[in-house]
């Protein structure tokens, strides 16, 4: 196993999808995460989760958002350490119910970074 690299402790990551919906309605973003986060949906900051949290479980942090008709951007920015960081997240109906006619316009990704 690769032992870590005392000089680099600290990892920032970013992850961004766009999400088409047909109309306007309510919906929740749901986060799972052991780090630091913050979220932004279409461009505003809607949640910032300050410290590191242990366990992660399934319905950790949840926020009611508006969905526009067409594009709607979700963002990301998780501060990591090594060996133990990463998050979950779902977009739900404001009941916590999956939302069916919603298009991913791209596919999820994650661009990684290193703070020095």
């Amino acid at each position: 196993m690769e032992q870590p690299n005392p000089q680099l402790d600290t990892v920032l990551a970013y992850a961004w999808t766009t999400v088409d919906a047909p109309d306007e309605r309510g919906a929740r973003i749901w986060i799972s995460t052991h780090n630091p986060a913050k979220i932004w949906f279409n461009g505003k900051e809607v949640s910032t989760i300050n410290q590191d949290q242990q366990p992660m479980s399934d319905n950790q942090h949840t926020v009611p958002v508006t969905l526009q008709a067409g594009k709607n951007s979700i963002l990301v920015k998780l501060v990591g350490r090594q060996w133990g960081w990463g998050f979950h997240l779902w977009l739900t109906d404001v009941d916590g119910f999956p939302i069916e006619d919603l298009e991913f316009i791209n596919p999820p990704m994650v661009q990684e970074s290193v703070e020095e």
